[in-house]
């Protein structure tokens, strides 16, 4: 589930920033929002900022599991499990691949440096070698 569609199984939610929501808290008498709900990265994060009520008597009381707020695709197979982790990590290593690319060819216009069409190794140890980086 995302912080959205958790956020709305509570009383009176308001969005409060980007993937941020407060609410009643329905593990004590609240009167004023005190129920922080937020977006992170593999988990909805809850946390009441009044009484600091456990999160299993939060989620208890509008029919929720810690399992809930897991945001990851995947429940218990180990299958789907692998492949969504080696999903992730491609897409992060690819993101830092192309940022370090974009570092190289700056680097590289700087000191006046023609850059060749080659492969990322390549571009790795020319980097390496003009800046003596090993």
């Amino acid at each position: 589930m995302t912080a959205s569609q958790v956020a709305q199984r509570f009383s009176k939610p308001r969005k409060i920033g980007r993937d941020k929501w407060i609410a009643l808290c329905p593990a004590h008498p609240d009167s004023k929002p005190s129920l922080a709900i937020a977006e992170g990265k593999s988990w909805v994060l809850i946390y009441c900022l009044s009484h600091q009520c456990s999160i299993t008597d939060i989620l208890s009381a509008v029919g929720l599991r810690m399992s809930d707020l897991n945001k990851s695709p995947f429940t218990s197979d180990p299958e789907k499990q692998k492949a969504w982790a080696r999903k992730r990590w491609f897409e992060e290593h690819s993101q830092r691949r192309h940022d370090l690319q974009q570092m190289i060819r700056v680097v590289e216009r700087k000191h006046q440096v023609p850059h060749t069409e080659s492969t990322f190794d390549r571009d790795i140890e020319r980097f390496c070698e003009r800046f003596q980086c090993k």
